[in-house]
C-alpha cells in the first residue's frame, strides 16, 4: 500500500490525536498497580495502561514489564510488542518503534493498529532527518558566511 508524504502525515496526526485519547488516569494506573503482582494478564494491563503514560519514566518501566512478560513467554506476544512500540514511539524512538511495528507485520500482515503506528514513525523519522539536514545546511552557510566576512576582511586590511 502507497502513501504520500501527506497521508503519513495525516496518519501520524491520527495517530498523536488516537493515543493522546488513551492516557491513563492517575486513579486507573493506581488501581492496576495494585493488581499487577497477581498475575501476568494484571502485569500486562499495567505495563500497557503505562505505555500511554505522560510520563517518559513512566513509559519506560513499562518496557521493561512488557519485556520481561515476552521473556517469560506471555501467551500475548504480539501485544506486548505492540505496546513496547506505542511507549518508543511516544519517547522518540522512532526507529525501535518502526522495528517493532516491522516484527508485527511480518507475522499479521493485516495488523492496521502496527500498520498505521509503523506509518507514523515513518513520517516522524523522516520529519526528523528533514530537520537535522536544514540545521547542518544552516550550519554549513554560516560557516560558508563567516569565512567570507574573514576573507573580505583580510583583503580590505591587506590594501591600507
Amino acid at each position: 500500500m502507497g502513501h504520500t508524504k501527506d497521508s503519513t502525515a495525516a496518519i501520524r496526526a491520527h495517530m498523536n490525536h488516537k493515543l493522546s485519547l488513551t492516557e491513563p488516569s492517575r486513579d486507573l494506573l493506581s488501581s492496576l498497580e495494585k493488581d499487577a503482582p497477581n498475575s501476568d494478564d494484571a502485569t500486562f494491563a499495567y505495563a500497557f495502561a503505562l505505555t500511554r503514560s505522560t510520563v517518559k519514566e513512566e513509559r519506560g518501566y513499562a518496557l521493561k514489564m512488557l519485556e520481561g512478560l515476552l521473556d517469560g513467554e506471555y501467551d500475548h506476544q504480539t501485544d506486548c510488542v505492540y505496546g513496547m512500540a506505542v511507549a518508543y514511539y511516544l519517547n522518540g524512538m522512532f526507529a525501535d518503534a518502526r522495528a517493532k511495528c516491522e516484527a508485527i507485520l511480518r507475522s499479521e500482515p493485516d495488523n492496521s493498529n502496527a500498520e498505521e503506528l509503523h506509518l507514523a514513525c515513518v513520517h516522524s523519522q523522516d520529519e526528523r532527518k528533514r530537520k537535522e539536514d536544514i540545521a547542518v545546511g544552516g550550519g554549513v552557510a554560516l560557516a560558508g558566511i563567516g569565512l567570507a566576512v574573514g576573507l573580505l576582511g583580510m583583503v580590505l586590511g591587506g590594501k591600507r
